[in-house]
């Protein structure tokens, strides 16, 4: 992400990323590179939302950088990485502190084009319908009782 130029995509299950990765989108996007993050939307997990909460206590710093956040309401799963069209990374790793310090994760990165070509391709479903964006007005506008969970859980993210 540090060499990104003009773009980083990234999509997880949810994401609440580790120090070190959210300190790398965000000053990706402040030097002007568009950044986008797709995720699940909170109602995609029926069993918890503890999930989403640990994503939207970041969500501040990342639209105040100018990210763009996507949430899908059919959830999503994949765990991807697309650097300026010509780099991709994809496994299994959350980019979450329980991947990073607790889990057996793991990413391959790549240029090769027979790589990168396939997570392009994902990518060009971001139009789905499914994918809500968040902004700073949908984002004050959540009910408040959801505002009041991510204030006073969004700290634990480590543990979500």
């Amino acid at each position: 992400l540090d060499a990104a130029r003009t773009s980083a995509r990234i999509t997880s299950f949810y994401f609440k990323p580790v120090d070190a990765l959210l300190d790398a989108v965000l000053r990706a996007a402040r030097r002007g590179v568009r950044v986008e993050v797709f995720h699940s939307h909170r109602e995609a997990l029926p069993a918890t939302d503890l999930a989403w909460i640990a994503s939207a206590a970041v969500y501040p710093a990342l639209l105040d950088a100018g990210v763009e956040v996507y949430e899908n309401r059919r959830g999503e799963h994949s765990k991807l990485v697309l650097v300026d069209d010509a780099w991709a990374a994809f496994g299994s790793y959350n980019f979450e502190d329980a991947a990073h310090d607790r889990l057996a994760e793991a990413m391959l990165a790549s240029r090769d084009e027979r790589a990168v070509a396939p997570v392009r391709a994902v990518f060009e479903l971001a139009a789905d319908p499914d994918n809500l964006r968040v902004t700073p007005e949908t984002f004050a506008a959540l009910p408040p009782a959801v505002r009041a969970r991510v204030a006073r859980y969004g700290r634990f993210k480590w543990w979500m």
